[in-house]
């Protein structure tokens, strides 16, 4: 039943994501001034922000990943005692940095605009090419709910997306709307057993011209050819059905991009 609920919740996704990302003003690619609203957005794509980026010198950063190491260092957060990231209340969820993690708490169901439930994108960053890495764990305390990442999407638009759940069970999703009507809906979904249903998961997505793939603990799980190779966002997204309850601790949070 968990497979089927989560399997089928791309309706809720598209509807709920038509909301912008909660942003933050971009300066070469790096994080400043975080908006506290999303009402607030412009409307401006992140390809009218300065790119390409600049990037971290690569010894400020104790974060590993195998993946795309030629590639220049754009994100290092393992969340010691600050983050660039975005902190602070939207429409029911809470974040902050808390023990070392950043917390995306959606225990408090009040203040939800979706009565269904929750959908919060938070972005991470831009480049033309991406590489994001993140470790983290999700305690869900009722109901469905998810978390994974978003690629190849832009400053008001969230286009594609890739979700564990709490059961073994993946899926990305299509939210383009673009007239290639392929892509919106489920694209591809499943279970597999390198997701842990106890414990931290490591999910990776990359997104290099047109192809994305997508891994959880080093297994390619997912592998799409988006339908625009130049949309530049990419960040993190929690997800829960009706009545849905859950704390998301991220760990670390690597990003590489050219």
């Amino acid at each position: 039943m968990r497979k089927a609920v989560f399997l089928v919740m791309t309706i809720i996704i598209v509807a709920a994501l038509i909301l912008p990302v909660l942003d933050i003003n971009w300066s070469g690619g790096r994080a400043s001034d975080p908006l506290t609203s999303p009402e607030s957005n412009t409307g401006t794509s992140l390809k009218d922000y300065t790119l390409p980026f600049d990037p971290i010198a690569p010894e400020m950063c104790t974060l590993e990943s195998s993946y795309k190491e030629d590639w220049d260092l754009i994100v290092c957060e393992s969340f010691d005692d600050s983050t660039d990231l975005w902190e602070g209340n939207s429409t029911g969820t809470t974040v902050s940095l808390e023990d070392g993690a950043y917390v995306v708490d959606n225990t408090e169901t009040a203040g939800r605009i979706d009565t269904s439930g929750y959908t919060l994108p938070i972005l991470i960053g831009a480049a033309d090419n991406a590489m994001m890495s993140v470790t983290g764990t999700m305690d869900c305390l009722e109901g469905e709910c998810a978390w994974g990442v978003f690629m190849r999407s832009t400053l008001n638009e969230i286009v594609y997306v890739f979700m564990i759940d709490g059961a073994g069970n993946f899926t990305l999703t299509g939210l383009s709307t673009e007239e290639v009507s392929q892509d919106v809906g489920n694209i591809q979904s499943g279970s597999h057993p390198s997701i842990l249903l106890d414990g931290e998961n490591t999910i990776t997505g990359i997104a290099e011209g047109t192809q994305m793939m997508f891994y959880v603990n080093d297994q390619l799980l997912a592998s799409h050819k988006a339908n625009d190779a130049t949309n530049p966002a990419f960040g993190l997204i929690v997800w829960g059905g009706l009545g849905a309850k859950a704390v998301n601790r991220i760990e670390s949070v690597l990003a590489r991009g050219n």
